[in-house]
Parts: C-alpha cells; sequence; structure tokens
C-alpha cells in the first residue's frame, strides 16, 4: 500500500539523470534498474543481470540510492 512519504518520492523516470538507479512503482518483485539513456518517449534500462529494458518516460518510479 502507497503512503504520503511514498507519493512524496515518487517521480516519472524522465525526471531522473544518465546513471541513477530506479524501482518501479509496482513491480512486486522490486527489481532494480539502471538508467542509462532516453530514446524519444522511452528509456533505454539494465536491470542487476545486464538485461535491457525499455520503460515510457512517464513511467511512475522510486529513485534508489
Amino acid at each position: 500500500m502507497i503512503n504520503e512519504h511514498d507519493i512524496r518520492d515518487m517521480c516519472n523516470l524522465d525526471k531522473l539523470h544518465e546513471g541513477d538507479k530506479f524501482i518501479v512503482i509496482g513491480d512486486k518483485n522490486n527489481q532494480i534498474f539502471k538508467l542509462t539513456n532516453f530514446t524519444g518517449d522511452y528509456a533505454f534500462c539494465y536491470d542487476n543481470e545486464g538485461v535491457v529494458h525499455h520503460f515510457a518516460a512517464w513511467t511512475k518510479v522510486f529513485k534508489h540510492d
């Protein structure tokens, strides 16, 4: 369940910077991804195993430290 602290920490993926790590909101595995760059409206990202993922720029995420 999302609380008011979580809402404050949420942002769209396009607010992060190259190299930032993040967790996609609603991902039950809480997998950490690393943002590489944007190609138009989509982000080029890697997971911990080096697999490429493409997320929409408006995807809701939590920045991971």
